[in-house]
């Protein structure tokens, strides 16, 4: 829009796989503090995700393409919209690139946080004072999950907090975790080899489509 001061976007999504209809709607906006563009930031997301009874079809193929409550990494980018150096990568600094899409938790979930067929999820920052490239954020996420041995499903919510240190705005960031909950830190004791120590935790974002090599200058902002 043409709205500058108070920047914010709209967008809805609707697509198929072989066995899956999904459907998204996320809203993003920067209430600015200044003319600069920092200020408070939000974003809302909510997906469902429903399978297409067809006899054709028993799986979705050689990926799952159901929403996740902290984003979207090299194996789940199934359409391949980001450039992910270690799209393979199951290990190693690499294996950590991850975009905020969807859920947009910034703490890496493993194989929770995926939904059965909705999920919802609320992320805000706001920057540190002064000039420095740090923002807060704190994402929290509600989804439905399938219980243990039964048809049914049940409701799961996911949270965390954290530093991010934004190197060049909406294309490369760190995120360092601070809180998460408990059910996140199951995850990690469970997975001692993925998660065993603090800097296997950090995640971060190198958005190389949105990279402009023409306006690389202004978007670098301290």
């Amino acid at each position: 829009n043409l709205i500058t001061f108070h920047p914010r976007e709209f967008n809805l999504t609707l697509g198929h796989t072989l066995n899956l209809v999904l459907a998204s709607i996320e809203y993003d906006q920067t209430i600015s503090f200044n003319t600069k563009g920092r200020g408070f930031e939000y974003r809302i997301f909510a997906g469902f995700n429903g399978e297409l009874e067809d006899l054709k079809y028993t799986s979705a193929g050689i990926f799952d393409a159901r929403y996740h409550i902290s984003g979207q990494d090299g194996s789940t980018d199934y359409l391949r919209d980001e450039v992910f150096m270690g799209r393979s990568e199951t290990s190693g600094v690499l294996s950590r690139q991850f975009t905020a899409s969807q859920g947009g938790l910034k703490i890496s979930t493993d194989y929770l946080g995926q939904a059965k067929t909705w999920l919802a999820a609320l992320n805000v920052k706001v920057p540190f004072p002064g000039k420095l490239p740090f923002y807060f954020f704190a994402d929290v996420g509600l989804f439905d999950k399938a219980k243990v041995n039964s048809l049914k499903s049940e409701t799961d919510y996911i949270y965390d907090a954290g530093i991010e240190i934004r190197l060049i705005p909406k294309v490369f960031s760190i995120y360092l975790p601070l809180f998460y909950s408990a059910n996140v830190k199951e995850i990690y004791e469970q997975f001692p080899d993925r998660y065993g120590n603090y800097w296997k935790k950090i995640r971060f974002e190198l958005n190389l489509s949105k990279l402009n090599p023409f306006t690389l200058r202004d978007q670098v902002r301290f």
